[in-house]
């Protein structure tokens, strides 16, 4: 029986660069539909497409996976000087 190989990293990016590029193209769609009915109702362009926009992270943005954590230090707080 032959054993199942691992997946490459490369073949996950491609994939998830294929997921972000099938998910621009849907938000495009839907916002040329809303701009079209907005249209044929006789209004302006709908002000907003953020049901649509939330969904798909932007392509410019890298993945979320820091190198380093992020860790905030604060000031000890000031001791009352002795009386």
């Amino acid at each position: 029986m032959a054993t199942r190989r691992q997946q490459t990293m490369s073949k996950m990016a491609r994939e998830r660069e294929v997921k972000e590029r099938r998910a621009r193209k849907l938000e495009k769609k839907h916002a040329a539909a809303a701009a079209r009915k907005a249209e044929a109702e006789g209004s302006a362009a709908p002000s907003s497409i953020e049901p649509w926009a939330a969904r798909v992270a932007e392509p410019s943005e890298p993945a979320a996976e820091p190198s380093q954590p992020t860790v905030e230090i604060s000031e000890p707080p000031a001791e009352a000087a002795p009386e």
